[in-house]
């Protein structure tokens, strides 16, 4: 089963504020492209389609954000499930690349949740499959909801 993506991050056009609609494996291997082509001052955001809503506002269940470094060939990924009130990031061995989960709150990653780009790829099109926490990385509880 291949669920469809919102995907929002920062692209070279005036509508940065809109989500792209990724529907193949092949639009997210391009959207994904996209994304490492243009600098990201902000971790994309990415939300699978026609899973439940929450609150008044019927604002998606989860959430996943991922930061990358194109320079390191990097990334980290972090899940907030918000009916469970939990969140994790990706776990791995400590790394010096400094990856930011929210620049102005000045939240970084920690250094032991740096993945390679192509486990961030695998990541992204398994969650796109099944719409849950990828299993094909690791994950740690993460005390930022």
């Amino acid at each position: 089963m291949t669920n469809s993506l919102s995907v929002w991050y920062f692209r070279d056009v005036d509508d940065d504020d809109e989500p792209v609609a990724v529907y193949t494996a092949a639009a997210l291997d391009a959207l994904l492209d996209d994304v490492l082509a243009n600098h990201q001052p902000h971790p994309t955001v990415v939300v699978a389609d026609g899973r439940p809503t929450v609150g008044a506002l019927g604002l998606p269940d989860h959430q996943l954000k991922f930061a990358t470094d194109r320079e390191s060939g990097t990334a980290a990924l972090y899940l907030m499930d918000a009916q469970a009130r939990r969140a994790w990031t990706t776990k791995s061995e400590p790394a010096t690349a400094t990856l930011w989960l929210d620049r102005d709150a000045d939240v970084a990653f920690p250094s032991d949740s740096v993945v390679s780009l192509a486990q961030l790829r695998e990541a992204l099109h398994e969650f796109m499959r099944t719409a849950e926490r990828p299993t094909c990385v690791q994950w740690q509880e993460f005390d930022v909801f």
